[in-house]
């Protein structure tokens, strides 16, 4: 079974392509824009990449690490609205 992980952040993000103990590739993306709003950019580069993986290795299955909540001490006190993420959800 042929598994994509993603270890979603706003600074950095991972995605790993696996099959059982074989890693097939991976892939980290750095966000220099802004962290708080995210960009739209930085979005788009990440579900990019993660589609791309999908296609690419055949994905069976795709785990996300899940959300959150923000540390107020990091990004100089500035919060992030994640309340809608943080009740959405969980689909596997």
């Amino acid at each position: 079974m042929i598994v994509i992980g993603v270890d979603p952040g706003a600074r950095w993000t991972g995605i790993v392509a696996r099959d059982g103990n074989t890693l097939l590739g991976h892939l980290i993306l750095r966000n220099g824009g802004e962290l708080f709003p995210v960009e739209l950019q930085w979005l788009r580069l990440v579900t990019d990449a993660v589609e791309n993986f999908i296609r690419v290795y055949n994905a069976d299955l795709l785990a996300v690490e899940g959300v959150t909540r923000p540390n107020w001490h990091v990004g100089k006190g500035r919060a992030a609205a994640v309340e809608v993420l943080l009740n959405s959800p969980l689909i596997s």
